[in-house]
């Protein structure tokens, strides 16, 4: 992928009632927006780490972050980042890759003072 572009990731979701689950590609929906029951992640690689969303820089060099590389290295979703619906199932996970390693860290941009904030009063 290009410099800050991003490589989507297909992962196997996990069911209560049978464990790991691989889609089919005819039950795959065919976009990420054609199923109500879907959420993407971005996963930014840094130069010193990386970061899932907008959250802190990981270093990568933890247990933690360890064991969550090698489950995508696996092509599994991370237990962090598996949620279900309403009625129990597992939400597709959708895990754009985005390429920053030639740069270092920068964390997201704070809101404005001021600025928009919804549901404040």
């Amino acid at each position: 992928a290009p410099p800050g572009g991003f490589d989507a990731f297909g992962g196997a979701g996990y069911s209560l009632a049978a464990g790991l689950v691989t889609p089919s590609p005819a039950a795959a929906p065919a976009s990420a927006d054609a199923s109500p029951q879907s959420r993407t992640v971005v996963l930014t690689f840094w130069a010193d780490g990386f970061s899932v969303d907008d959250g802190p820089l990981r270093p990568g060099t933890t247990r933690e972050d360890r064991v969550f590389l090698h489950l995508l290295d696996h092509k599994l979703v991370p237990p962090e980042l598996r949620t279900f619906d309403e009625a129990g199932r597992p939400v597709r996970v959708q895990i754009h890759l985005r390429d920053m390693m030639r740069q270092r860290y920068r964390p997201p941009a704070a809101p404005a003072e001021g600025g928009f904030r919804a549901f404040s009063g």
